[in-house]
């Protein structure tokens, strides 16, 4: 796993797990899609907070200053719903 005993830095960790969310697109290749899930437990569990925010922004209504991460189109509602449940 690419984030496992990775020590975050703030920037670059974010800039990562903005970036790879088109890949939990129901629309990518299935076991791409299972990459980027663990991709994201693995971050959530660094910095659960960072991630919530970022995938919940992205598929529904939040504070409009989050309103720019939102991308509908790419259908990640179940990949996101499994990996804050796997969170929680």
């Amino acid at each position: 796993m690419a984030l496992k005993g990775v020590q975050p830095y703030g920037p670059s960790f974010w800039e990562v797990i903005v970036a790879f969310r088109r890949f939990l697109s129901s629309q990518a290749h299935e076991e791409l899609q299972q990459h980027a899930v663990n991709l994201y437990v693995q971050a959530g569990k660094q910095e659960p907070d960072a991630v919530w925010l970022l995938l919940t922004s992205t598929v529904s209504d939040t504070e409009p200053m989050m309103a720019f991460l939102k991308k509908h189109k790419w259908e990640i509602d179940h990949n996101v719903q499994f990996i804050l449940q796997t969170l929680e």
